[in-house]
């Protein structure tokens, strides 16, 4: 584990550099599952903006060499039941993660220990430390494709300390060669 967060790759770092994605390029949230399809790509990959919405977007294409999206559901359905594991995603931005059911060690499939539940986490988003709740959501049931070689975590984020949703989350990880794409 490093004891630092790395720095952006240059594809990230020059997309949030430049100017923000025009509003009209941003997709609402009701499109996700068009925009998050199994196959293709959507028209931006990395940026980040307000949508016509309002609503504020971040998108960040990643290459993973040697990981799949099974990798991800395992990581999702062990990594907040820990502290020192949600650290582990983000080590400066990271610092508190608690479950609603803590069912990691349970013998169900790792989707299922994610799905279905809420994280409760403490982290920085810009300077703001924030207090989250994240319930993940199914993803079949929003509309989204989801093959079997591909994962889609899919949750509603919220206040850890107040009933208010504040947006969504949606990571969808799909195979390439060598490894796979988020």
């Amino acid at each position: 584990m490093a004891d630092r967060t790395l720095p952006a790759t240059p594809s990230v770092a020059a997309a949030y550099a430049g100017p923000p994605t025009p509003a009209h390029e941003i997709p609402e949230v009701s499109t996700l599952q068009t925009e998050l399809a199994a196959t293709g790509s959507s028209p931006i990959e990395t940026g980040y903006g307000r949508a016509s919405s309002g609503k504020v977007w971040v998108a960040v294409h990643t290459e993973m060499p040697g990981v799949t999206a099974a990798m991800w559901d395992w990581w999702f359905g062990w990594h907040s039941a820990e502290s020192a594991r949600y650290k582990l995603w983000h080590p400066d931005a990271h610092l508190y993660a608690g479950l609603a059911v803590d069912n990691t060690a349970e013998p169900i499939p790792d989707r299922a220990k994610y799905i279905g539940n809420a994280s409760y986490v403490d982290e920085y988003i810009g300077p703001k430390l924030q207090q989250l709740t994240i319930a993940f959501q199914n993803p079949l049931a929003h509309g989204f494709e989801v093959p079997d070689d591909h994962t889609t975590i899919l949750a509603r984020v919220g206040s850890a300390v107040a009933p208010l949703g504040v947006g969504w989350l949606a990571h969808q990880v799909r195979p390439i060669a060598g490894g796979c794409e988020m």
